[in-house]
């Protein structure tokens, strides 16, 4: 497993061509794919040490995926990306072993933050992401 190899999952060309010029300068992108399934084949192939993974993709989704990267242990420490800040979201991609939750508007800001925090197994979610406060009423994308 190379610690600093990095495969990218994003169904939309322009934000995946994005990702992926970010993180180039820091990071060996392996691979660059569309959709959850030809992320996990990805992941098998090359066995990346980091994975970052858009929530909302085809034929698997981001969630959906990590799922799969549970159920068939393949060891990458993964960083969600997503235009959504609902928190149930985060909470979601937490609980199925992400390290990081990323909004896409602050990607070139906290993309490779995350990623480094992820590589040491520190969390790292974006400051524009508001968990609510006990007792607060809340309701999503507040």
């Amino acid at each position: 497993m190379a610690s600093d190899a990095v495969v990218v999952a994003e169904d939309d060309p322009d934000v995946r061509n994005g990702l992926v010029y970010i993180l180039q300068r820091e990071y060996d992108v392996v691979a660059a794919v569309e959709n959850g399934e030809q992320l996990l084949n990805a992941l098998q192939r090359f066995r990346p040490g980091l994975a970052v993974i858009d929530v909302s993709m085809p034929v698997l989704n981001g969630l959906e995926a990590l799922r799969e990267i549970q159920a068939k242990e393949i060891e990458v420490k993964a960083v969600m990306v997503s235009a959504n800040a609902d928190p149930a979201y985060v909470r979601e991609a937490l609980r199925l072993g992400a390290l990081g939750y990323v909004l896409k508007s602050s990607a070139v800001e906290e993309l490779s933050q995350a990623l480094r925090a992820a590589s040491k197994s520190r969390t790292l979610i974006s400051r524009g992401i508001r968990f609510p406060r006990a007792g607060e009423n809340w309701t999503p994308n507040q």
